[in-house]
């Protein structure tokens, strides 16, 4: 039902008091119960004043709540902007946030990779070192053994050729000696006949027979190389 349909209420004329309209009498001597200081006392129950005060009254509630509305709208409003301030900050601040943390995974993505090259390197290193170290070994013990090897084998023919030439040596100087001995002991035979035979003959005396006395030759026997 809209409001045009709706038919217009009458308003009421507001009561009117009219002090000449009360009926004088010249019979009584009653005067009427409200006078005119009393009527002139409830002009203010009259529908328009009171329509009046009940209107200012709301207009002064209507002010009070405007006022708490308008305080609220305000309060409303700024925490919108400081909303929209921090949005529009944090969207400003964004490429810079974004920089930062892509510049720090990048940073760590390098130093993680940094780190396993580092690893990477350090672990070839250590084989590499291993693997020279065997070789150096190797080449080491295969040295020692040769040198090991000629020094025995050195060692051995030098110790059999001087067995050998002391061998040949006393087997020759054995020779000689006895050569020299059996030589000697003939020139002693012989010398010791002649002598005898002259002693027979010789009026003088006897003539002592010179020996050669060959028993420092035994020390030839005995030579020996150190």
């Amino acid at each position: 039902m809209s409001f045009s349909s709706r038919l217009p209420r009458a308003i009421s004329p507001p009561p009117v008091y009219d002090a000449r309209s009360t009926p004088q009498t010249s019979s009584t001597s009653l005067k009427p119960y409200l006078q005119l200081p009393h009527i002139l006392s409830l002009t203010w129950l009259a529908y328009p004043i009171l329509s009046l005060i009940f209107v200012i009254f709301r207009l002064q509630l209507s002010s009070a709540e405007s006022q708490t509305a308008v305080a609220n709208a305000k309060d409303d409003l700024l925490t919108a902007c400081q909303a929209a301030q921090q949005a529009a900050t944090a969207a400003a601040s964004m490429p810079r946030y974004m920089a930062i943390a892509t510049n720090q995974q990048f940073a760590e993505a390098i130093n993680g990779t940094m780190n396993a090259a580092r690893a990477a390197l350090i672990l070839a290193l250590t084989v590499m070192e291993a693997i020279i170290n065997f070789l150096i070994d190797i080449y080491r013990s295969t040295f020692l053994c040769f040198l090991e090897l000629v020094v025995v084998g050195g060692l051995d023919l030098l110790i059999s050729a001087v067995q050998e030439i002391t061998s040949f040596l006393q087997t020759t100087l054995n020779s000689i000696v006895s050569g020299l001995k059996n030589d000697a002991t003939t020139l002693n035979s012989a010398i010791q006949s002649a002598v005898n035979t002259v002693n027979k003959v010789n009026p003088f005396g006897n003539i002592q027979a010179p020996q050669f006395n060959v028993s420092s030759l035994d020390a030839l026997s005995n030579i020996t190389i150190p």
